[in-house]
């Protein structure tokens, strides 16, 4: 089962009617449960990564393919598995950034390092406030 929580002092609540009626029908009052903690992806920080990827596609020559550049990129960040082929090569295989398969702690760690990326490899003429200054520009939050 899942819900969302809110912390409300020192104690966990419902955080919406859904949640509510899920966890009063399954968990009694005083009732021990494990749960697993994750703090929802938030929808607009997900799309800020976008608009960061595709300044860093438009500020490089070597791919013609946005797909395969967002691959090289997680791979560059090792967000990736490693399989070793039959000839004993390594093969890297970018993990998912969806929302189930990525918290918000991660994909704020992953999008810090993209800027890094940026900074190293794309954008090495700017600096960290130039380039999320140009998100904010491109997504209207300015």
């Amino acid at each position: 089962m899942k819900a969302f929580l809110k912390r409300v002092g020192e104690g966990y609540f419902p955080a919406d009617e859904i949640s509510e009626e899920k966890t009063n029908g399954y968990v009694r009052h005083n009732e021990i449960v494990q749960v697993e903690i994750t703090k929802p992806r938030n929808l607009k920080f997900h799309q800020k990564w976008f608009v960061l990827l595709e300044v860093l596609y438009n500020n490089q020559e070597k791919y013609n393919n946005r797909e395969m550049f967002r691959a090289v990129v997680l791979v560059e960040l090792g967000h990736c598995q490693t399989l070793i082929s039959d000839e004993g090569k390594a093969v890297y295989i970018p993990k998912s950034i969806s929302f189930a398969k990525c918290d918000d702690l991660k994909f704020r760690e992953i999008y810090s390092q993209t800027i890094d990326l940026a900074l190293a490899k794309y954008c090495s003429k700017g600096n960290r406030e130039e380039i999320e200054n140009e998100v904010t520009r491109i997504l209207g939050f300015a």
